[in-house]
């Protein structure tokens, strides 16, 4: 990860020097080769942890050309079962899934929700019966980020922004029962628009 200069990166470079058990290694005016061939350059350059995709655990031959875990995660149905009619039986969901969706937790536990939705309908379903199964949207249909107990960021999904950005926002709606700092919001002032904030998409 490149890191532009900024007013306090030499007491974080000091830092983070002092306690190498925290940091596998850092640079400073480094150049960073990725493994494409492109060159970036920065002032400080930090080895840290990321996550990846534990390829290894998905070792199923696919009945197409196209693998079942690609370069950007296992294909799944917008059932969550992998898209691979040998495997109807098999669901994934979360970041490890290649679908165009935003990586959150919120989004993972949905897709969650909707495999575990689906795979009781398939068990209690006659055997000879297919079952009507859910689709999980690309994007659930609200996601609230808190800034502050006056503000919040929200992103809206599929198709429901154009019937939405009307609408007044108040705190039953939101249902947050959030607690920050010890500080307990049960409620929110009462009248938000979307357009007074811009929204994330």
């Amino acid at each position: 990860r490149v890191i532009a200069q900024e007013p306090a990166s030499a007491d974080m470079a000091d830092t983070l020097t002092d306690m190498p058990e925290h940091v596998l290694s850092t640079a400073t005016d480094a150049t960073l080769t990725l493994s494409g061939g492109q060159t970036l350059h920065g002032d400080w350059v930090v080895r840290c942890l990321g996550t990846r995709d534990k390829k290894s655990i998905i070792n199923l031959p696919s009945s197409t050309q196209e693998p079942i875990f690609g370069a950007n995660g296992i294909r799944v149905k917008d059932t969550m079962q992998i898209d691979d009619v040998a495997y109807p039986h098999i669901y994934a969901c979360g970041d490890i899934c290649s679908r165009d969706t935003v990586k959150l937790a919120g989004v993972a536990m949905y897709g969650a929700y909707i495999a575990a939705i689906n795979i009781a309908r398939t068990i209690s379903s006659v055997s000879n019966d297919s079952p009507t199964l859910e689709e999980s949207p690309l994007y659930p249909s609200k996601i609230l980020l808190l800034m502050s107990k006056d503000h919040f960021i929200m992103q809206l999904g599929d198709e429901i922004w154009e019937k939405e950005k009307t609408r007044q926002y108040v705190s039953e709606d939101m249902g947050l029962q959030l607690s920050i700092d010890g500080l307990s919001l049960n409620k929110v002032p009462a009248a938000y628009s979307p357009f007074d904030l811009a929204p994330a998409f």
